[in-house]
């Protein structure tokens, strides 16, 4: 009758000692992995920090390399530059020195000045050195050849013609561009170098274009025409003569006719139309405004 309380009794105390054993073991267990837990992520901060710190120096390291890079090239060029300085220097010196002594000094000097310039040398020296071999340096650009004598000559406004007697050049090149036919005593470009007005012993003043040589306006004097000039806005052209005159002129057709229909009292009637232009030809006013 004693025995199935015992046994229920050893039963209940078993149970309670395995869960009781249960639960250390679990809690054994809990506490090693989170002592585990602790440990990897204390590694892995660790890691990382040694990471960050090589990342670290190996970036000072580039840096300073870049630096040292810079330091070493700057100090290259900065050499380079005193080194051709040194060498432009010594080029003024030695032109400066043959100059004067040996017979082709101006030519060899010159081009030691000018060398020496274009190393960046003493600008004020070598400057001065180039202006003073090029006063006895022969320079021509162009030349331009006549059959006779050159009395006058003219260069236009940009530069870019020049008319010497009866001709007209490129200026760079020397190509002649045209002729004028009659030989002029003097000659000049229209403000804006389209034209050329010359004088003539033929009595003449006469306008030309000057890339044709075509004529295109002709005033006429009692005696050879001996100077001419285009006025600043190019719409008048003066002239004086032997003939005792100046004289000045319109040479445009647009200003020929806004003169002419200016001074005229009126247009042809429509017969003188018919008789003088041709019945084929529409009448019309020749001057608007007159009647």
């Amino acid at each position: 009758m004693n025995e199935k309380p015992e046994r229920q009794e050893r039963t209940q105390r078993q149970t309670i000692l395995g869960l009781a054993a249960g639960l250390l073991i679990a809690s054994w267990l809990a506490v090693a992995f989170w002592s585990q837990r602790n440990d990897a992520l204390s590694q892995h901060e660790a890691a990382l920090a040694v990471q960050a710190t090589a990342q670290a120096e190996a970036e000072a390291q580039r840096n300073t390399a870049v630096r040292e890079a810079s330091m070493r090239a700057t100090a290259q060029a900065e050499a380079a530059v005193q080194r051709t300085l040194a060498q432009a220097l010594q080029m003024v010196a030695t032109g400066q020195l043959v100059f004067d002594r040996i017979p082709q000094g101006p030519l060899i000097g010159t081009l030691l000045g000018v060398e020496a310039l274009q190393r960046g040398g003493p600008l004020l020296e070598a400057n001065q050195f180039i202006r003073r071999g090029l006063k006895l340096l022969p320079i021509e650009v162009a030349r331009m050849t006549h059959d006779d004598n050159v009395t006058d000559v003219a260069l236009s406004p940009d530069g870019r013609l020049v008319v010497s007697g009866s001709r007209v050049w490129e200026t760079v090149t020397g190509r002649e561009v045209a002729r004028l036919t009659h030989a002029p005593y003097d000659a000049a470009f229209s403000p804006d170098g389209r034209y050329v007005v010359s004088g003539s012993w033929d009595t003449t003043a006469r306008v030309w274009e000057a890339d044709t040589g075509r004529e295109v306006a002709r005033m006429t004097h009692d005696g050879e025409v001996l100077a001419v000039a285009f006025s600043p806005d190019g719409q008048y052209v003066v002239s004086g003569s032997g003939d005792g005159t100046a004289r000045v002129w319109w040479w445009r057709p647009e200003d020929l006719i806004a003169e002419a229909c200016r001074r005229l009292p009126r247009n042809l009637t429509r017969e003188e139309w018919r008789q003088y232009v041709g019945p084929e030809a529409p009448y019309h006013a020749t001057c608007p405004g007159k009647p």
